[in-house]
């Protein structure tokens, strides 16, 4: 659980978008031990057209999920998001059949988690 805690630490990632492929119990230990984030705006531009694409995300909207992933991105996210970004683009590529695409978005979410 240590990466875990390093993810999803206190003013780190928003749980939201990636805790959909978790079990129930590992959900509820995270809500329990981190919080909700959910309703806590990220900061900046860039951080209000990732909270968008978190929404279209979790609406299963992901075309319009893609384009506000990659316009949160070039609007400057930072931190801890900017993985989680990467991540949900990996999965997107994955669910359109772009292998290749999804490896190097994850490589880029991996990166920035050693970092």
């Amino acid at each position: 659980m240590k990466f875990f805690g390093r993810l999803f630490g206190k003013g780190n990632v928003k749980p939201t978008a990636v805790l959909g492929s978790f079990p129930p119990i590992t959900k509820r230990y995270l809500h329990e031990k981190f919080g909700d984030y959910s309703k806590k705006p990220t900061p900046g531009k860039g951080g209000k057209i990732f909270d968008d694409a978190i929404r279209a995300w979790n609406a299963f909207e992901y075309d319009k999920a893609f384009d506000l992933l990659r316009e949160a991105v070039a609007a400057g996210l930072k931190g801890p998001e900017r993985s989680t970004v990467h991540s949900l683009l990996g999965r997107i590529h994955i669910k359109w059949g772009q292998r290749d695409r999804a490896v190097n978005e994850f490589l880029k979410c991996l990166e920035m988690c050693d970092s």
